[in-house]
């Protein structure tokens, strides 16, 4: 009889997802989308005024048409709408991950429907608190490592 086949590495190792593909849960990937919308709106920000911080800008009137004239910008770029579209995705998805709604027949009307709004409203201001605060106000990295590592042995 011939010998038994050699096994292929392809055979022995579990072919691996790698992480920048693995799926994101719902909230990672909202947070992701308002992280990038903030890159975004600070990109045209400094294209459209250069790096004057608003403290310099002058009075309350300068500010507000800075304000004004960004806002412009954005809905007749269409920038804007793209934000919108691509944060609705992320919010149906939360919606149907945490809140277990997953078609419009079954929402609930009412008292039901306010409590709904009411939470998810406290549920996105969270999360995108949580994404504005990992920009603006970062973990140094070998603080992010010991996080990380702790999470990972139970202890955080």
């Amino acid at each position: 009889s011939p010998p038994p086949p050699v096994p292929r590495p392809s055979d022995l190792i579990p072919q691996r997802i790698l992480p920048s593909l693995q799926p994101k849960s719902a909230n990672a990937e909202f947070e992701a989308q308002v992280k990038a919308a903030v890159a975004s709106l600070l990109a045209d920000f400094s294209r459209m005024f250069g790096s004057t911080p608003l403290d310099e800008a002058g009075d309350a009137a300068a500010r507000e048409q800075r304000r004004r004239q960004l806002l412009y910008d954005l809905n007749n770029s269409g920038a804007y709408f793209s934000l919108k579209e691509k944060l609705k995705k992320a919010v149906v998805r939360i919606v149907r991950e945490s809140f277990h709604k997953t078609d419009e027949s079954h929402m609930p009307d009412g008292a039901e429907a306010d409590q709904l709004y009411s939470e998810l409203y406290v549920h996105l201001v969270r999360l995108a608190h949580m994404a504005l605060h990992d920009i603006f106000y970062p973990k140094p990295q070998a603080e992010q490592g010991t996080l990380a590592m702790r999470s990972a042995c139970g202890l955080g």
